[in-house]
């Protein structure tokens, strides 16, 4: 993702912190940020990618896409074909996932459900980063427990503040 401006620096100390205890081993994995819009979440889960590169950023809605256009023949990943198995392989075999815009609609479909579920259940204990404007409970509401409970189980951090894009 380009355009994001981010530097460690610009995290909040506390937040910097525990994605450090993360990163050392000290807390699990995932690390779920969750916050209002704007208050750096995407910054600071870039921050981790670039320390932990080679990574991927996607959106829930890119990974849709992406498996779709798996599914149709049409995705190319450095210059060859990409089934939906091996995006999946690959999304498993990757250093670190992020994975932003959790929850973005209030109502899913199944393909969307299944999406984020596989995204997050494959990365169980492996380094990953999970983002959205939701608390738990609203990711609780519009998913399940399942998927609650699988990003509770690694660090979840709430991020505040102003929205630091129009402050």
């Amino acid at each position: 993702m380009t355009g994001v401006k981010r530097t460690p620096d610009q995290i909040e100390p506390q937040t910097r912190s525990l994605i450090e205890q993360v990163l050392s081993g000290h807390k699990p994995w995932p690390i779920t940020l969750l916050g209002s819009v704007g208050t750096g979440k995407t910054s600071a889960a870039l921050c981790v990618l670039d320390t932990l590169w080679p990574g991927v950023y996607l959106t829930v809605a890119e990974a849709m896409e992406e498996l779709i256009q798996a599914q149709d023949g049409k995705l190319l990943k450095f210059d060859q074909p990409c089934s939906p198995i091996r995006w999946w392989r690959r999304w498993c075999e990757l250093p670190l996932t992020v994975l932003d815009e959790v929850g973005a609609r209030d109502r899913i479909s199944d393909f969307h459900y299944e999406v984020v579920n596989r995204c997050i259940d494959t990365r169980r204990d492996r380094p990953a980063v999970v983002v959205s404007n939701l608390n738990l409970g609203e990711i609780d509401r519009i998913y399940d427990d399942r998927i609650s409970s699988r990003l509770a189980a690694g660090t979840v951090i709430t991020m505040t503040g102003k929205d630091r894009r129009i402050a």
